[in-house]
Formats: structure tokens, C-alpha cells, sequence
């Protein structure tokens, strides 16, 4: 808080920002995110989204249990070619 003069006395002066929309952007944003790892953790297919096609980000139950996995340390510390297809393998390396 700070104090300034008007009209010849001290007045507390305190500014106040309304974050109710940005709350509500980032409660929608929480909400969007559990709704994308719910769906992608219910799917039966193995799915794996990587960072610039080198790192994953994220991988769902399905993939570790299709390649038996125990969690995502284990599918970064693999080298890719082990998730695909030889064929599958070579479109994905070919792919920009």
C-alpha cells in the first residue's frame, strides 16, 4: 500500500487487478489437458507424442503395455525404430 496526498490528506492508495478471467483461462486450460489424458489413457491403441520427433513427451497405458514398458523413462532410453514398423519406421523418419 501506498500513501499519497489528495485534496490535502494522506489517502491509502491500493491498486486491485481483476484476474477472474485469467482464472478462468487457466481453470479451462486444467480442465482441457484432463480431458485429452483422459481420452488418450482410455484408448486401446499405443499412442506416443514426441518433442520434435526426438524426445517423448508423453506415451499412454496402452503403448507401455503393448511394448512392456514399465513407464516413460524406459520408451526415451529406447531407440524409436523399436516402437514401429520397419516400413512405419521409415515414414515417420521420411516425414518433416
Amino acid at each position: 500500500m501506498k500513501e499519497v496526498l489528495w485534496n490535502g490528506k494522506l489517502q491509502n492508495q491500493t491498486l486491485y487487478n481483476d484476474i477472474t478471467e485469467q482464472k478462468q483461462a487457466e481453470l479451462a486450460l486444467k480442465l482441457s489437458e484432463q480431458n485429452f489424458r483422459n481420452s488418450m489413457d482410455s484408448s486401446a491403441s499405443g499412442l506416443e507424442f514426441r518433442i520434435l520427433k526426438i524426445i517423448p513427451s508423453y506415451v499412454n497405458k496402452a503403448l507401455l503395455d503393448i511394448f512392456g514398458y514399465k513407464d516413460i523413462d524406459e520408451v526415451r532410453s529406447s531407440p524409436p525404430q523399436e516402437h514401429y514398423s520397419p516400413e512405419a519406421h521409415t515414414d515417420w523418419v521420411l516425414t518433416p
